[in-house]
């Protein structure tokens, strides 16, 4: 469905950019500290994931461009 109603010109297959403020952005952090105090490994799997955002997705062009 997302086919026909996409944007002239959109090539890819991405989510649309993220809007400039986020109003529950502050809530949405206290939940995952927490749950990671709760459950360490799901704390280690966050980090995980934006360590590997931050050095690896952000500094390779082709793999930036697919998941922006």
């Amino acid at each position: 469905m997302w086919l026909k109603r996409r944007p002239a010109g959109a090539a890819r297959l991405a989510a649309p950019p993220a809007p400039a403020e986020v109003p529950f952005l502050k809530g949405a952090v206290l939940i995952g500290l927490f749950t990671a105090m709760v459950f360490p490994l799901v704390g280690l799997t966050l980090l995980a994931v934006l360590a590997f955002d931050l050095l690896i997705l952000a500094n390779i062009p082709v793999l930036k461009r697919a998941f922006s």
